[in-house]
């Protein structure tokens, strides 16, 4: 298990997303992606994701993509219960987006609905918006 996981530390560029991101964020990204290439059995959403369907989407992780999803996100892995998983999920998300993406960019839906997690996502972000612009209004605030 540490031998791969020192693979995917070097295939990933870890130090330089240590840099950029942290230890930590960068050691949750570690473990979610060697979930979605090592785990027995994969779980996104509820759902079991065949091994050939994983196989596919690990072929899409890099250096690159990883921080294009770290830039395209912003985490507060402080009120989520398992941060890997939760990312594991997102990343998974994302370079399946990217595969399809890269496929066929005629298929993709503009209007496509929003997944159940991008929607609780997307409320948590309100909520820590609101929170922060009473503090704001409070006097609050520190950056």
């Amino acid at each position: 298990r540490r031998k791969e996981r020192r693979q995917i530390e070097q295939q990933l560029n870890a130090d330089a997303l240590r840099q950029r991101f942290g230890n930590d964020l960068t050691g949750t990204v570690v473990t979610a992606v060697y979930n979605i290439k090592h785990a027995d059995k994969l779980f996104i959403k509820g759902a079991e994701i065949a091994q050939e369907h994983r196989e596919t989407v690990a072929q899409m992780i890099s250096p690159e993509n990883v921080e294009r999803f770290l830039d395209s996100t912003t985490l507060d892995l402080s009120r989520i219960k398992n941060p890997a998983a939760y990312l594991q999920t997102a990343l998974f998300d994302f370079l399946e987006k990217q595969c399809s993406t890269d496929a066929s960019p005629a298929d993709e839906a503009p209007d496509k609905p929003l997944a159940d997690w991008e929607q609780a996502w997307l409320a948590q972000k309100a909520e820590a918006r609101r929170r922060r612009e009473e503090a704001i209004a409070r006097g609050e605030y520190q950056d």
